[in-house]
């Protein structure tokens, strides 16, 4: 997630990146960094590309990966992503 300051505010993107090809595959721009953010950008690249289950999906553990609402979307998609570990040292 990147945000840049404009002059009538802030603007974000959301990206999916695929590792292997280093292709954005899914992105979604909003003025906000809210969990909605990274969920277009994830349907887009879904959409996108159709990824096969077991397909894996790296992400940080920001506040919108760990929220209740993207971990209860995570378990809604086909494939299935894993859901971000809490208190990993």
């Amino acid at each position: 997630m990147w945000g840049h300051h404009l002059r009538h505010g802030w603007a974000y993107v959301a990206t999916v990146i695929n590792l292997y090809s280093r292709a954005v595959v899914g992105w979604a721009t909003a003025d906000h960094m809210r969990t909605s953010l990274v969920t277009e950008a994830l349907d887009m690249a879904i959409a996108r590309r159709r990824p096969p289950s077991g397909v894996i999906f790296h992400f940080d553990r920001g506040a919108q990966y760990t929220s209740i609402t993207f971990d209860t979307y995570a378990k809604k998609k086909h494939p299935p992503f894993p859901r971000p570990h809490r208190n990993l040292r």
